[in-house]
């Protein structure tokens, strides 16, 4: 059943970074995410001016436009935006009408930075497109969308936990094992805490990366196999500490350290330049601080006291990093509008 539908609106999705269990999710595991504020892309969907012709427009870090037929869509294509074409053809796949629209997308996510910048590109126009059309689709239900658009659309081997942390918000312990999660859970961290991320601005393909270990794993690869054991058992401690009311957070960065040292020793996929911006925000008082993502490149984050924020900061620019100082994303999808819509679509997105 359709709901209300809107004549404009622009919605937003957080990135995220993986406290335990990167590449976990496609292999059937778990992992413990995090959502991070200001880091966020922004969609926003008007009616269409041409018949028939859906318009997107894309400004950095995408800088790409594209037009299509919506109905007489059959494949993503090629380019940035085949996420959002892979979103209208899992959409219609699902038998749910759409209409023509216009469609602007702005980010201060990096992208191809292990920060989950495609998957929340996916869930922030899934989630556009449900708050225009009143499909009333839940929260899980679009990052279900935005998970198959990339898994099966753009097949890009990708599991769930990028879709599901942008779409939820907060932190989460999610469950891999099916599609969907078998179970998702909310945990915590206290307000005291900033999130550091890291951008080294050397990049790497997610999919290449994750086809190496694919590989290494089917060939019985030892460092691969005890990756996956080792950072499987961090993700059930670090679920229980952070069930606790008042986590130990000496225990919770020793944690990160720990996973950052397996995706290094075991994993091989940081870089010395991860490894610099890593052990600089340790000294400079981070809790604890890994690579996020994929690996070869991209970002690290630490976790630290709001108080000592800047100075790990400049830390990681000492580094030779560019750092975001953000917080905990407890709304994941978030309708926008009115808000941003007069004429200045995105007042502030954090820095780019």
């Amino acid at each position: 059943m359709l709901g209300r539908m809107n004549k404009e609106c622009c919605v937003s999705a957080p990135g995220r970074v993986c406290f335990a269990g990167e590449k976990l999710d496609w292999t059937g595991g778990s992992a413990i995410v995090c959502a991070v504020e200001d880091l966020r892309v922004y969609v926003h969907v008007r009616e269409g001016v041409e018949p028939d012709v859906t318009t997107i427009t894309s400004r950095a870090p995408f800088d790409a436009s594209d037009r299509f037929d919506a109905h007489d869509l059959n494949a993503p294509g090629t380019g940035p935006l085949r996420y959002a074409r892979a979103v209208f053809l899992e959409l219609a796949g699902r038998g749910l009408p759409l209409d023509t629209v216009a469609i602007e997308i702005r980010s201060s996510l990096p992208a191809a930075a292990g920060v989950s910048s495609s998957a929340a590109f996916c869930v922030a126009v899934a989630g556009a497109l449900n708050e225009y059309h009143g499909f009333e689709l839940t929260p899980e239900a679009l990052c279900d969308v935005a998970f198959r658009a990339e898994a099966r659309w753009l097949v890009t081997g990708c599991g769930q936990m990028d879709q599901y942390a942008s779409g939820l918000g907060g932190v989460h312990y999610i469950d891999c094992a099916t599609e969907p999660p078998a179970e998702i859970e909310q945990l915590c961290l206290p307000d005291s805490l900033a999130i550091v991320v890291g951008d080294t601005q050397t990049r790497r393909s997610a999919g290449t990366v994750i086809g190496g270990m694919r590989e290494r794993l089917a060939q019985g690869d030892d460092g691969a196999r005890e990756y996956i054991a080792s950072t499987q058992r961090e993700v059930r401690r670090l679920r229980e500490l952070l069930r606790q009311p008042e986590p130990d957070l000496v225990a919770v960065g020793a944690l990160l350290d720990r996973c950052h040292a397996y995706a290094r020793d075991l994993a091989r996929v940081s870089t010395p330049e991860l490894d610099h911006c890593v052990q600089a925000a340790r000294e400079a008082g981070a809790l604890g601080a890994k690579i996020t993502g994929a690996g070869n490149g991209g970002c690290v984050f630490a976790l630290v006291p709001c108080e000592q924020a800047e100075q790990v900061a400049q830390a990681i620019r000492s580094a030779g990093g560019v750092a975001y100082i953000t917080s905990i994303a407890q709304t994941g999808l978030r309708v926008e509008y009115p808000a941003l819509l007069d004429g200045h679509m995105i007042a502030s997105t954090g820095s780019e």
